[in-house]
């Protein structure tokens, strides 16, 4: 089977402020590839996420370019609109302008809303909304608003998937977000978080941060030795790491630090906790927020690994 080449470079030329998206290029590169088993819409799409974190001419506005195109071609525009929802959450990611950011997650919102209405089935739509919603560039200074619109989509994807893992996980990090700590606990128990690995071998960056959020929502309980085995557990699987995997895996340990220190005062697990700090070269930025707590413990200044 022929591999259909989406590399932009061999589509577009490329200026200063990115690749540049003409039409031309666009009906050169289906024609190019109409003997491809592809359909022409499933063609463009796949072009167009191609584009993802590449810097294009317009930005975001010209990659919709392509989606546009693709959804005037397609027979399943729920799969067009998915995946133009998570490269908008991309864009949104890397753009530096607030103005366009929030821009970007107003349309797109709009575009979601409009292939949803009406229905009740399109689980994956509803959970690209959630994540608009639970990163969306306005949400600093609207928290409760934005954290709620986002439970109200992931709870319409698990009423028809109910072990959906990704919805079930951003419905526990809003409400970890909110303190809504019963409601957050009960969620992050439901995540499967072996399924979250089937479904991205990349993920388990998060399937680690689940397990310390789970566990600091336990502390917040007053689960007081469950907290104090799953950080423990956690601690030494994150030792068991060589360095390059404790980099790639493990963004930080901020629910960790903030349940030794104000929450379980545990001798044993503090220990763990500066060792774990240590071993992910983590000590200024801890020792910073911390410091009496440091203090206290009678920990050097300039500790290494």
């Amino acid at each position: 089977m022929k591999h259909l080449n989406t590399e932009p470079a061999a589509w577009f030329s490329r200026s200063e402020a990115g690749w540049v998206i003409t039409d031309e290029n666009l009906n050169r590169y289906l024609l190019a590839t109409e003997g491809y088993p592809e359909p022409e819409a499933e063609r463009l799409c796949r072009l167009a996420i191609a584009l993802d974190h590449e810097a294009v001419r317009g930005g975001w506005w010209r990659q919709r370019h392509i989606y546009r195109r693709a959804q005037a071609h397609s027979s399943n525009d729920s799969a067009v609109v998915h995946a133009m929802g998570i490269s908008a959450l991309s864009c949104i990611e890397e753009t530096a302008s607030a103005t366009e950011r929030n821009a970007i997650a107003e349309d797109i919102e709009e575009t979601l809303l409009a292939a949803c209405a009406g229905k009740s089935d399109c689980i994956a739509l509803f959970e690209v909304l959630g994540l608009i919603y639970y990163e969306h560039p306005n949400r600093a200074g609207r928290e409760e608003h934005y954290l709620d619109l986002a439970i109200g989509v992931f709870l319409k994807a698990l009423a028809h998937d109910p072990e959906r893992a990704q919805s079930l996980l951003y419905l526990a990090h809003c409400f970890h977000d909110l303190k809504r700590w019963n409601l957050a606990y009960a969620a992050y128990c439901q995540v499967d978080t072996e399924q979250l690995l089937r479904d991205n071998p990349h993920a388990r960056w998060q399937v680690l941060k689940t397990e310390e959020q789970l566990a600091l929502c336990a502390a917040r309980l007053g689960k007081t030795k469950e907290a104090t085995e799953r950080f423990q557990h956690l601690a030494g699987r994150i030792l068991d790491l060589d360095e390059d995997a404790r980099c790639d895996e493990v963004v930080n340990v901020d629910e960790m630090m903030e349940a030794v220190v104000n929450v379980l005062h545990d001798r044993a697990l503090s220990k763990s906790a500066v060792e774990v700090v240590d071993a992910l070269d983590l000590g200024d930025r801890y020792r910073h927020r911390y410091a009496p707590w440091f203090a206290s413990m009678n920990i050097p200044e300039n500790r290494g690994r």
